[in-house]
């Protein structure tokens, strides 16, 4: 805008305020330049940028110049680390940097460099990625996935600044185009690349959202960098916003004194951007430049409004801590004492034993009664565990006195700024000075201010050195360490460095998984179906639904046509196999009918009961309180159906021998007597990807999640059936799986390589 006066040029914040969270019918994008990412993870500043992100609710972080050549970069210090270390929520990440020359630096230390981070359900959409063709690092992009092919791509971008010293980026950039025979200045070159690259994903079907440091006045409507955007349909959306309503916007960096603009969000037109603005200086992500943000609709990032998807938190119950898992045994024994559950456990044991031996007992009473324990025991064993443990994730910080610490360095970094003339938020000043100084602060003198802000040093980093050197997770494991050291006998070095190995391990497979790319796990959030005779896409929960219980249904039910499942067999054999002709089948003396379809009879001979295991003991019905324990203490916590207690519940209570004895009760009953729980029978069926990509329904793979009593008894049923037949020799030779020195993986590959 040439000859506009720039009305405002002070540090305060402009457009919309940012909030505490976006709606939830937005996503919201961070777009600021870094300006040097810390090398170490536990810098204040590192901190900040995720400590912002998760404030006010970011779905998206876009950063320039990073400052970092990441091959010299420790494992621990690098970008991932850290957004799971500050426990960011499904982060994904892509990072650009000048690689053509960072082989031959030693230093970790890279000038320019951009970073596109993702968290949230943001993430879940995530189709690619994809950076600068020169890998000069001036430009990063992820491309997002709706319904119906619609997508959109975020793009972080960094243009140089012209001259500067040997190293500079921009000189950087010089040597590489001349080396390949381009003498054009690196700046031109960049607007020549990155409008080429624009065009190319709008010809591609992409809406896009660009936010880069163009190192040039965006305010200027003739300036290179607005023509270029103008010429791909792009626009400025905090401009369109604000600018008629609120005047121009303060410079973006705060040592600009002419209100320049070099900071920026740009968007194709259709995307439908509701609210966006900038943070005051010295607020936001700590930089000299602006924090700024949008919130876009999700309807015009994804093409539709999806429904958010299902968290999981971390649990308060951790059975591997015996100080967690003692204290949830307690609670729960108290909650049960009130109803005389235990006694009601052996009275039920009796019931059950009685009807084993004689039917002396109605079966509808010990069902009734199971039925009621079950549903206690569910209730007393919730309500324990949400008393077991108060959640402490390390997302904020916990210590007052270094909070009070940073608070004080901020306010005499600001106010030195403030007596520098250097644009700073006069508000936040006044916020931090309320707290921390007495008097009116803007009447003190820049030596005063320094002297002040020299103090404030001092005791931030004497207070850092005492709060903030171990972390809250390092400050758990001793005391941790000894509680396993005590429980198991061992000693608490041993358990320390047990852990740690762990933790390690940890790190290696994540560092792998990253490099192999397998990563980022994604849920199914579409799939195609055919089961109206066209192949259609569904994206939302309640069609998605429909259309696995059609497939399943369909798939799951294949038997019903058998010859077993049709007259005459199937009222002679019964569905529970419990009838006369049952038993002369597993005799071997059933004659079926001339008529019964062959490849029946052929089965049904083969069912014949082995004449020599006539009379064999097997495996007791009955499971123990001891079993019960044995069981659960080798299991590792995993998914299951949510009707009942989740894998925590059971390991825990495996320590207590009166809990224990309660499962084991539970249990047992459906073993010895002829009835399926009420409790057991609800049964989730999921649906996930048997190929990366592959959304079409009937090419899914269909896992059942069940109640993980129910799930512990099928397992006993299925191992002791595998040991029953390996002892006896009745086992197939083909049958590899479940078996020792035998591998699926194997006999998988002896058929391929066979037929």
């Amino acid at each position: 805008m040439t000859g506009e006066i720039i009305a405002n040029r002070t540090g305060e914040a402009y457009g919309d305020g940012c909030g505490a969270a976006p709606s939830k019918h937005c996503y919201r994008l961070f777009g600021v330049n870094l300006e040097q990412v810390p090398p170490y993870r536990r810098e204040e500043k590192s901190k900040v940028i995720f400590r912002t992100m998760q404030k006010h609710g970011a779905d998206a972080l876009l950063g320039q110049e990073t400052g970092r050549n990441w091959r010299n970069m420790p494992q621990d210090e690098q970008w991932q680390e850290r957004c799971i270390e500050a426990k960011l929520f499904r982060p994904a990440s892509s990072i650009a940097y000048n690689t053509n020359e960072a082989t031959a630096l030693q230093t970790n230390k890279q000038f320019g460099g951009v970073v596109l981070t993702t968290v949230n359900d943001l993430t879940a959409r995530l189709s690619s990625s994809d950076k600068d063709d020169t890998n000069l690092g001036r430009w990063t992009s992820m491309l997002f996935e709706g319904s119906n092919d619609h997508k959109t791509r975020l793009v972080t971008a960094y243009r140089p600044c012209k001259g500067g010293e040997i190293g500079s980026l921009y000189s950087q950039h010089q040597r590489y185009f001349r080396a390949k025979g381009e003498f054009t200045c690196p700046r031109k070159l960049f607007i020549t690349h990155f409008s080429k690259q624009l065009k190319k994903w709008h010809d591609a079907g992409e809406r896009i959202i660009v936010h880069l440091d163009a190192n040039e006045n965006l305010l200027n409507d003739e300036g290179d960098m607005s023509k270029m955007f103008e010429t791909n349909g792009m626009y400025n959306p905090i401009f369109a916003l604000h600018r008629t309503t609120k005047g121009t916007p303060p410079a973006t960096q705060n040592r600009n004194t002419n209100g320049a603009n070099i900071d920026g969000f740009y968007v194709s037109h259709g995307m439908e951007v509701i609210r966006g603005g900038y943070f005051a200086h010295g607020e936001g992500i700590w930089s000299t430049h602006t924090t700024q943000f949008i919130d876009v609709s999700k309807s015009s990032l994804l093409g539709k409004n999806p429904p958010d998807l299902n968290r999981v938190f971390p649990t308060r119950l951790a059975p591997t801590d015996p100080r967690s898992r003692d204290k949830y045994n307690e609670l729960a024994n108290k909650g049960f004492a009130p109803h005389d559950f235990h006694n009601q456990v052996a009275d039920m044991r009796k019931m059950v034993a009685t009807y084993v031996k004689d039917r002396g007992v109605n079966l509808d009473e010990i069902i009734a009664l199971h039925h009621k324990l079950g549903t206690l025991n569910i209730e007393v064993r919730l309500a324990a565990a949400r008393k077991t443990k108060k959640l402490t994730v390390g997302a904020v910080p916990c210590s007052a006195a270094f909070t009070k610490a940073m608070d004080k360095k901020a306010l005499w970094i600001l106010t030195v700024r403030w007596h520098q003339k250097v644009q700073v938020s006069k508000d936040k000043i006044k916020r931090l000075a309320k707290r921390h100084y007495v008097g009116n602060i803007f009447d003190t003198s820049l030596n005063e201010a320094l002297d002040n802000l020299s103090q404030a040093t001092k005791e931030y980093i004497q207070c850092k050195k005492i709060e903030t050197a171990t972390e809250l997770r390092a400050k758990e494991r001793r005391p941790l360490a000894e509680a396993r050291a005590l429980d198991k006998g061992t000693t608490t070095e041993g358990e320390l460095k047990k852990m740690m190995n762990i933790e390690a391990q940890r790190k290696l497979s994540r560092r792998i998984k990253r490099t192999l790319g397998t990563d980022n796990r994604k849920p199914v959030l579409k799939l195609f179906s055919a089961h109206t005779g066209t192949r259609t896409e569904y994206s939302d929960k309640q069609s998605m639904e429909e259309a696995s219980i059609i497939e399943n249904e369909a798939r799951f039910s294949l038997a019903h046509d058998t010859p077993l499942m049709q007259e005459p067999l199937l009222s002679e054999i019964g569905l529970m196999a419990d009838t006369p002709t049952a038993k002369s089948i597993l005799n071997g003396t059933h004659e079926p009918d001339e008529d019964t379809d062959p490849y029946a009879k052929k089965f049904l001979a083969a069912l014949q009961f082995p004449p020599h295991l006539v009379g064999v003991p097997k495996a007791p019905d009955f499971i123990s309180g001891l079993e019960n324990s044995k069981f659960w203490k080798g299991q590792k916590p995993k998914g299951c159906e949510e009707a009942g207690l989740s894998f925590h519940h059971h390991i825990a209570g495996a320590y207590d021998p009166a809990i224990s004895e309660a499962d084991a009760a539970l249990r047992s009953a459906p073993n010895e007597c002829p009835f399926f729980p009420e409790l057991w029978r609800e049964i989730t069926d999921l649906m996930i990807y048997k190929k990366e990509g592959v959304h079409d329904v009937h090419l899914m793979r269909t896992i059942q999640l069940m109640v993980a009593l129910f799930n512990a008894n099928n397992k006993r049923l299925a191992k002791n059936t595998m040991a029953f037949a390996e002892e006896h020799g009745t086992l197939a030779d083909e049958q590899d799986g479940s078996r020792k020195r035998r591998s699926p993986v194997k006999c998988a590959l002896n058929k391929k390589l066979t037929f």
